[in-house]
């Protein structure tokens, strides 16, 4: 949803923000559902600040900073995605 925009058109597009508020919450969800395994696969991605994140989406939505969330898409998401196929990839498929 956030392919092709500025921060600006981000942060000034509610219907945006609160889409990509709900994902990083269900990310962090999921992670959270398997995260002693996530961490023994690959110590060096910042799980618990995965969840954190989070936490602060559904619990101080009102407080959340877009330009915080708008670098997180940017700068860790990708590292995240990556090392989440690595992951995957590692494993022999079923």
């Amino acid at each position: 949803m956030t392919q092709g925009l500025t921060y600006q058109q981000f942060s000034d597009n509610p219907q945006v923000l609160r889409a990509t508020l709900y994902s990083i919450a269900v990310i962090g969800e999921a992670i959270s559902s398997v995260i002693n395994d996530l961490e023994a696969l690959d110590s060096s991605i910042p799980w618990f600040q995965i969840r954190g994140l989070r936490n602060r989406v559904i619990h101080e939505y009102f407080q959340v900073d877009s330009e915080v969330i708008w670098e997180t898409l940017h700068s860790d998401l990708p590292i995240l995605k990556k090392s989440l196929t690595d992951i995957l990839e590692s494993y022999p498929s079923a």
